[in-house]
């Protein structure tokens, strides 16, 4: 049997008061009494608090509770990969796999609060105001969009964090139909959005607007992984409704990860077109069986389509351009068994890339377990920030080239 912990009586069954608890994030020590009758549940959440560093605040009946606007917080994502620095391997001259490798990250930490941001920015990407000679930096909102500001050598960075929006389907209400004859896009993002709030659109160009307007080197670049990556594609479409100029002349590219279909055929060949026309690159990454991209369906029931560069890349990080992704549609019979067997092979590589690779692609418990769901619902696990990471620093940078020079 498990022993008791020292401040648990056996004989009692009650507990009496734990020792204080240090907090290395805040340095705050704190003593609480849990209430009786709830001895297991405040000792597994002290224990919990204490194992994940959580910064925490105590009620009035002692209960910790992690205090979820701290830098130490992290969410889930930021649980399945835990890395924090950019590859140092791979360089602003590297152009597009540079972009690619700095937008994953950018997007994989824009899961994360203001205060843990800062932190990742300044003390591990060592970019701040102070730092001038650095080129790139970003903003980050909690619709999990993420913009990258690209700057001349020499001019003053910002770090502006956005997180006054509160929720991530609010960037559009509804897509008018055009004189462009653009017929739908996905509606389901809309849904639930707070009618009083302002829609982040509107938020995002203001500030672009005004941070474009200082210098004219300025550039930036949208991301987004999964439906952030969704409503990154989704920004220069009404960008475009809008007739935003000056936006559309200095956006740089589109690199999204994991992202669903967003739109029918014709408004699929309507941003194609505009893209084209403005001479903006849009590259949508998609690692092997993830099922986010393969939905909604692409068939003759449903209007659903994909656009843009897909980059696809198997369980190896050996990347290709497709123009249509493997098992399209995500459920398929014949596929089951092939994607089975490879969420086989995604669990075993767990174990062992870090020997391969090196250790700074070690995979954690929490991945793990995450591979093993993969096992039984397809295509989960392939969905995780920890592939695309991967894909953008370990893949080929030939993937970039036009298809008809790879």
């Amino acid at each position: 049997p498990l022993p008791f912990p020292p401040f648990f009586s056996p004989k009692s069954k009650t507990p009496s008061s734990p020792p204080p608890i240090n907090h290395p994030t805040s340095g705050v020590r704190s003593s609480t009494t849990p209430p009786p009758g709830s001895s297991s549940t405040t000792l597994a959440l002290l224990l919990f608090s204490t194992s994940l560093h959580f910064d925490s605040s105590a009620t009035s009946e002692g209960t910790l509770i992690p205090d979820r606007n701290s830098a130490a917080f992290i969410s889930c994502v930021g649980y399945i990969d835990k890395r924090k620095e950019l590859d140092r391997n791979i360089k602003p001259r590297d152009g597009c796999k540079y972009y690619s490798a700095l937008s994953m990250m950018a997007s994989k930490v824009a899961y994360e609060n203001k205060a843990y941001i800062e932190t990742i920015v300044k003390d591990h990407w060592k970019i701040s105001k102070e730092k001038p000679q650095l080129n790139s930096f970003f903003f980050a909102i909690k619709a999990m969009i993420t913009i990258l500001l690209l700057l001349p050598l020499g001019e003053q960075n910002h770090l502006m964090l956005m997180h006054g929006v509160q929720t991530s389907i609010s960037l559009i209400t509804r897509f008018p139909a055009l004189d462009m004859s653009i017929a739908r896009v996905a509606s389901g993002m809309q849904k639930g959005r707070n009618q009083e709030q302002p829609l982040a659109y509107y938020h995002i160009r203001d500030k672009l607007k005004a941070l474009l307007s200082e210098t004219e080197k300025t550039k930036y670049i949208m991301t987004g992984h999964s439906l952030g990556g969704a409503l990154a594609i989704l920004f220069p479409a009404i960008l475009l409704y809008h007739d935003e100029k000056l936006l559309l002349k200095r956006l740089e590219g589109v690199y999204t990860y994991g992202q669903p279909r967003v739109g029918d055929e014709e408004f699929c060949k309507f941003m194609e077109n505009k893209l084209e026309e403005h001479k903006i690159p849009y590259f949508r990454f998609v690692y092997c069986n993830d099922m986010v991209p393969r939905l909604p369906y692409d068939d003759k029931e449903h209007w659903y389509k994909h656009f843009g560069t897909c980059l696809y890349y198997n369980r190896h990080y050996d990347g290709k351009f497709v123009h249509v992704l493997p098992n399209k549609n995500y459920f398929s019979v014949l596929h089951a068994v092939r994607m089975r067997i490879n969420s086989v092979f995604e669990l075993i590589r767990s174990f062992t890339i870090h020997y391969s690779k090196g250790p700074g692609y070690k995979e954690g418990w929490f991945l793990r377990v995450s591979r093993m769901i993969g096992l039984v619902i397809l295509g989960v696990s392939a969905h995780s920030p920890q592939d695309y990471v991967n894909s953008t620093r370990l893949g080929s940078s030939d993937v970039f080239l036009p298809p008809e020079d790879m």
